[in-house]
């Protein structure tokens, strides 16, 4: 019965202010809606990330942003990390493009920094970084790709030899961080052999695809815009939709 209660006060404070006036537009009402909004702190903070993503899907449709108002997605991130759903908070920490709060929340994320095995000690994190850069660049965001490796490198505690080893002396283990710092070089010298060999050439490149098939529509994408590599169309179709999707619904899974 509390739980009811609680849903029933969430909703009348958000909801009156959209209906005080019929004579309102629909932005004066998303303004007035968003301004009720409960903190992440509130009883009823699932409403709240259900009420961001509601707001993420209008300002996509209705608004004159690509992908919804970078504002929204940078509060519905902040939700989902606190929340415990890193992938929807990497999702729309991307579109809001904050790559410094993405990469400090995944450092932070303790669920995220369990260190596995191999040369370079792959953590979960590492994964979820992979994901945040590989949608930078499918965004043609260079820049925050780069910022957003940059300031997870900063905020890590592990040996830089440990993180940078190289592709070429592991034939079995991936190598995330490498992947990363490496994808981003090759598309900034625009080699298109390079690109090939990292990710699919490579035994380490091959075996880290393979294990993370949510990555192939970015890297499908990033291989069109930055070396002209034509997808199948088939695959384009995809790429789009997912794209499209990711903007304004949920966070990707891996």
């Amino acid at each position: 019965m509390r739980a009811a209660h609680l849903s029933l006060s969430w909703w009348t404070r958000c909801s009156l202010p959209c209906t005080a006036s019929l004579a309102e537009t629909p932005r004066a009402r998303y303004v007035a809606a968003l301004s009720a909004l409960p903190s992440p702190s509130d009883e009823d903070h699932d409403h709240h990330g259900a009420f961001l993503r509601d707001a993420v899907r209008y300002t996509d449709l209705l608004g004159s942003v690509r992908h919804g108002d970078p504002r929204v997605h940078a509060a519905l991130s902040r939700a989902a990390f606190d929340g415990g759903r890193w992938q929807e908070g990497v999702t729309h920490g991307v579109y809001a493009e904050e790559p410094q709060e993405v990469a400090r929340r995944l450092q932070k994320d303790v669920g995220l920094r369990e260190e596995g095995e191999g040369p370079a000690g792959d953590r979960p994190a590492d994964v979820a970084l992979t994901v945040a850069v590989t949608m930078f660049l499918a965004l043609e965001n260079m820049r925050d790709a780069t910022q957003c490796v940059r300031t997870y490198l900063e905020e890590d505690d592990r040996p830089t030899n440990k993180l940078t080893s190289s592709f070429l002396t592991s034939k079995s283990n991936t190598n995330y961080v490498t992947f990363c710092t490496s994808l981003i070089s090759i598309c900034e010298t625009e080699n298109k052999q390079w690109f090939h060999w990292l990710t699919g050439g490579s035994q380490c490149g091959k075996k880290l695809m393979d294990q993370n098939k949510g990555l192939v529509p970015y890297i499908t994408k990033i291989g069109k815009v930055y070396f002209n590599v034509q997808p199948p169309p088939t695959m384009m179709s995809m790429m789009e939709n997912m794209m499209g999707m990711m903007g304004g619904m949920g966070g990707m899974g891996m």
